[in-house]
């Protein structure tokens, strides 16, 4: 799935724009996959050297802090979503046609953490036990 998603990646931004997007937000933790949970956690340093205004260019809301992104199973990733009714009948109306068409389905969501140090060690293998919002 990572391969797919870097792939879609560098086919919008192209191979030098994905690895700059890549540089610029570092992996600095993961929760991985496993069936129980069916969602993987990384979060990211949010533009470490870049200025806020090149960082927002990149899809960053801030210059500093870090971003949560969660990829996983459309119904689990929904559950931590913060959505007024609304949107999530919008959502869950688009992800019943793409899975009538036979479509393999993830959700991603992203949350941005600040506040924290830069050098914040984070911890945890699940929700209950994470050291982080």
């Amino acid at each position: 799935t990572e391969v797919a998603i870097l792939a879609g990646c560098r086919t919008v931004f192209g191979n030098s724009g994905a690895n700059a997007i890549n540089t610029a937000f570092p992996q600095v933790f993961e929760i991985p996959f496993n069936s129980n949970a069916k969602w993987m956690l990384t979060i990211h340093a949010i533009g470490e050297g870049l200025g806020k205004e090149e960082a927002v260019g990149m899809g960053a809301t801030a210059a500093a802090g870090f971003a949560a992104v969660l990829k996983g199973a459309p119904e689990r990733v929904l559950d931590y979503c913060v959505l007024d009714t609304a949107m999530r009948t919008r959502v869950e109306n688009s992800l019943a046609q793409l899975m009538s068409e036979g479509k393999r389905v993830l959700c991603l969501a992203e949350r941005h953490i600040v506040g924290l140090e830069p050098d914040f060690a984070f911890s945890g293998c699940s929700p209950e036990d994470a050291n982080f919002p």
